[in-house]
């Protein structure tokens, strides 16, 4: 199992910058997820983030929402996936990313277990701020699994202070305001948010 900070430092010795790809686990049958995940490598990915659906995606866009509720009606479960995930062999880091609810409902150290369990090297909880994830950042590193937390271009400077204290693996900056969807321009603000990461990292 790669780390996060095994594939970083390979690509930096390369020169070279991550691809990092997401997926909604579900939407298609899970026993197919081994095979997209290795499509995915070969495709060029450096770090895979599985979806994990949750009814009330909030953050997302209509195309992430309407994956997730396939998903659902699929009857995805968190412990489907991770069964999932365990019965493959990726070459590269994978990093989990949902919402709050399903990880609670799970057990903050048996989801975190259960994830190192599959494979999991990383999780991003898209509504866990830093300041109240005391518990589960505890239970992650217990287990070895970095936790990524989000900044965005309107985060304070206190904010992205405890982001970047609190963070392992990468930062996850949020390009836009809004939810998750399709644009062709980069905001102009993003490079500003960049740099005030990468001051503190």
């Amino acid at each position: 199992m790669q780390t996060l900070s095994d594939r970083f430092d390979l690509l930096k010795a390369r020169g070279e910058r991550a691809l990092v790809l997401f997926l909604t686990a579900g939407d298609q049958p899970l026993d197919e997820l081994p095979q997209i995940v290795a499509a995915l490598e070969e495709g060029g990915a450096d770090v895979v983030e599985i979806g994990i659906p949750f009814s009330d995606p909030f953050g997302e866009g209509p195309v992430i929402q309407a994956s997730s509720q396939r998903s659902l009606d699929n009857g995805t479960t968190p412990r489907r996936i991770l069964a999932a995930l365990a019965s493959m062999s990726a070459g590269v880091p994978i990093v989990t990313m949902g919402y709050y609810n399903p990880v609670l409902r799970f057990g903050l150290e048996a989801f975190a277990k259960a994830s190192r369990e599959a494979g999991v090297t990383g999780t991003i909880v898209s509504d866990l701020v830093p300041d109240e994830a005391e518990e589960w950042c505890k239970a992650s590193a217990a287990e070895g699994i970095d936790t990524i937390f989000l900044a965005a271009p309107t985060s304070t400077e206190q904010r992205i202070n405890e982001v970047c204290a609190r963070t392992t693996g990468f930062v996850y900056a949020v390009s836009r305001m809004g939810v998750t969807g399709a644009e062709r321009a980069v905001p102009i603000d993003v490079k500003g948010l960049v740099k005030r990461i990468k001051d503190r990292t």
